[in-house]
C-alpha cells in the first residue's frame, strides 16, 4: 500500500504466507483457493481496517503487516504525554494495536518498532489496527 503522494511513499506492507488464511465465513480455505481481503485506510491517520469480518487467520502462521510512518508521522506529539522525554522516546514506544471488540484495544502479537521508522506485527484477525503509543 502506498500514500497518494507523487513519489508513492510506502504506507504499509502486508504479507500473507501460504496457508495463513484458515477459513472464510466458517468454511476452510484450501491451499489453492483465492480469497479476497479488504484493507481500508483512514486518511490522515495510521489506522487500517482488515476484512472481511468472516476471515480467520492460522494462529501458527499469521499474516504480518509493517507500517511505515517516517515520511508523514509526527513525533512532535510526544509532548502530549509526560511519559515521553523526547520524540525519539515516543517513536520507540509506537506499537500496533488491534481492536478486538468495539473500544477494546489490545497490543497486536509481536508488535514493535523497528529501524527506519516502522512498526510491525502479526495480523491476528479482521478488524481495526492502529499505530499508537500509550499516553
Amino acid at each position: 500500500m502506498v500514500h497518494s503522494d507523487p513519489s508513492g511513499t510506502v504506507f504499509a506492507d502486508i504479507t500473507f504466507t501460504p496457508l495463513s488464511i484458515f477459513s472464510l465465513n466458517g468454511q476452510g480455505v484450501c491451499d489453492t483457493c483465492t480469497v479476497g481481503v479488504t484493507v481500508t485506510v483512514q486518511p490522515g491517520t495510521y489506522f487500517i481496517s482488515i476484512g472481511p469480518a468472516g476471515i480467520r487467520f492460522d494462529a501458527a502462521n499469521q499474516p504480518t503487516v509493517t507500517v511505515f510512518y517516517g515520511t508523514y508521522g509526527d513525533p512532535s506529539v510526544f509532548d502530549s504525554s509526560a511519559r515521553y522525554a523526547d520524540p525519539g522516546a515516543f517513536e520507540a514506544a509506537l506499537e500496533l494495536w488491534h481492536e478486538r471488540h468495539a473500544g477494546a484495544w489490545y497490543l497486536a502479537s509481536g508488535s514493535g518498532s523497528g529501524a527506519g521508522s516502522q512498526v510491525s506485527a502479526a495480523l491476528e484477525g479482521p478488524g481495526n489496527y492502529l499505530v499508537a503509543a500509550l499516553k
